[in-house]
């Protein structure tokens, strides 16, 4: 790909930004506006998450940097922008953008903190307000949003840098499985878990009460799918501690697994513990929203 030639346009600066910024797009280009401009608080990010933006407008005022992107827009003519953050380069870029006819979305939608003294909490609440895509982290975000009766279209996908922090966590390669609950005693939910995961190596300590519906699934055809005997505390622990993902109906182990920063996809309709364990998503944020701005430049 060209210079001149792209679908889609990131634009970030600060260190949070950079390390979210969605690199692997294709007919992508990505700008960085110069906010920074000294080398601990820019060109050292950029070096280590090995990114090279496509352009650096060198700009450092809210003015500058909404002139020099709205030129560079013009000339690209992009069919969407995404934005990272809540910075002066993400205010400029989302306005920019919009003077522009073209769509924004927005990384980080929803976050608030009720402050109006803060920069930031106007430079998100003024972006969420023009946004036409809305990548809210949790529930708590998409409710602020509503709430606010924000435009855009809301989607939750959990914070690429919780995804970055797990890539770095030292973790061995299986899900621990734990499922028990009423509604899951069914031999649907186990296929169900069996089918989507089953190209990963499973660690399925059964529960008494699940083994009758175990019984009757061909568990042969699971190549990957370890079935123990129950744990004690200490082995449950450990196996939590250094799995790659948990999957569990159980509240002390969701909560466990939130304790050791662990992934944990809870098998219940209703979570009464959602608001406190699941509010950075499971570690495929970049993915969801991979998936979601290519439909958007279909």
């Amino acid at each position: 790909m060209t210079k001149d030639k792209c679908e889609i346009i990131s634009i970030c600066e600060t260190r949070p930004e950079v390390l979210r910024v969605m690199h692997n797009l294709p007919n992508h280009i990505i700008i960085n506006t110069g906010q920074h401009y000294d080398y601990e608080m820019d060109e050292m990010f950029w070096k280590e998450n090995k990114i090279r933006p496509n352009y650096n407008l060198d700009a450092q005022t809210f003015g500058d940097i909404y002139d020099k992107l709205s030129d560079l827009l013009r000339k690209l003519k992009p069919k969407i922008v995404i934005i990272y953050g809540d910075t002066r380069s993400s205010l400029a870029g989302a306005i920019a953008a919009k003077d522009n006819d073209i769509k924004v979305a927005h990384l980080e939608a929803g976050t608030r903190c009720y402050n109006m003294d803060m920069p930031e909490e106007r430079n998100r609440i003024m972006i969420d307000t023009i946004a036409d895509i809305l990548f809210a982290f949790n529930e708590i975000g998409k409710n602020n949003l509503l709430r606010e009766n924000t435009q855009g279209k809301i989607f939750i996908v959990g914070d690429i840098l919780y995804d970055k922090y797990l890539e770095n966590r030292k973790h061995k390669n299986y899900i621990f499985l734990t499922i028990h609950r009423k509604e899951n005693q069914n031999i649907f939910i186990l296929k169900e878990i069996f089918n989507d995961y089953k190209n990963e190596k499973i660690i399925f300590p059964v529960h008494p009460v699940m083994i009758k519906f175990i019984s009757k699934i061909d568990v042969s055809k699971y190549q990957k799918l370890k079935i123990l005997k129950p744990l004690n505390y200490s082995q449950t622990m450990k196996y939590i501690k250094n799995a790659k993902l948990v999957i569990s109906d159980s509240g002390g182990i969701q909560r466990e697994a939130f304790f050791m920063g662990v992934p944990c996809k809870v098998m219940l309709k209703k979570n009464p513990l959602e608001k406190e364990t699941s509010v950075f998503g499971y570690g495929d944020a970049k993915e969801k929203i991979k998936k979601i701005i290519l439909d958007y430049v279909k």
